[in-house]
């Protein structure tokens, strides 16, 4: 009987071992070193990389600086160019103030509406317009009173449904052209008779 007690007794602890021993593994020290071991790799490898990182973003940086600069460059260049010529055309419509209307000339002797135009834009911007008010209209993409800028045209119907009157705006609703009565002058667009007969304004198509 004694044998039997001893015998169960010992079983169970054979039993109780065994079951601790599969609910907590032996220590894999093997595994651990590896799995550090290729923690140090990655990071040399990302240590070795960085400056290499830095390199690159050191490039873009100064590649999007220069980028930068080179379109601020063009744009500042294009301003003052654009500058320039606001400053020529100015100075070449006060060179035709006063001079008469001829209709069908376009010189300083005698110019009607379209020839001063044509005249203008020839020898400031070098472009070759259309010869006729009606077939200036074609030259340009016609815009609305409101968005008018200095240098941009101005049209009217005075005779019929078709545009017969052009001139070139200067900014603050003044325009210059030749006027029939008065020769090359500078007018309002707020008076009454060039608001009735207003049409578009046009920007030159270059």
């Amino acid at each position: 009987m004694y044998m039997k007690q001893n015998k169960v007794f010992i079983a169970i602890i054979f039993v109780l071992a065994f079951i601790i021993n599969g609910c907590h593994p032996k220590h894999q020290p093997s595994a651990q070193r590896q799995t550090y071991t290729e923690y140090l790799q990655e990071k040399r490898a990302d240590d070795e990389e960085k400056p290499q990182r830095q390199s690159q973003k050191t490039r873009w940086t100064k590649h999007q600086e220069d980028a930068s600069n080179s379109k601020y460059h063009k744009n500042k260049e294009r301003k003052q160019a654009e500058s320039n010529k606001d400053d020529e055309l100015m100075k070449e419509i006060k060179s035709w103030l006063g001079t008469p209307y001829k209709y069908g000339g376009d010189t300083k002797s005698g110019t009607d509406c379209s020839g001063f135009v044509r005249s203008v834009y020839k020898k400031v911007y070098g472009i070759d317009l259309n010869r006729s008010a009606r077939d200036l209209v074609n030259n340009t993409r016609l815009i609305s009173k409101d968005e008018l800028q200095y240098g941009d045209l101005v049209f009217f119907k005075i005779k019929g449904n078709q545009v017969s009157h052009v001139g070139i705006y200067l900014g603050n609703n003044q325009f210059v052209h030749a006027s029939s009565k008065n020769g090359v002058v500078i007018n309002d667009l707020t008076a009454t008779y060039y608001t009735k007969y207003f049409y578009k304004g046009g920007r030159i198509i270059r």
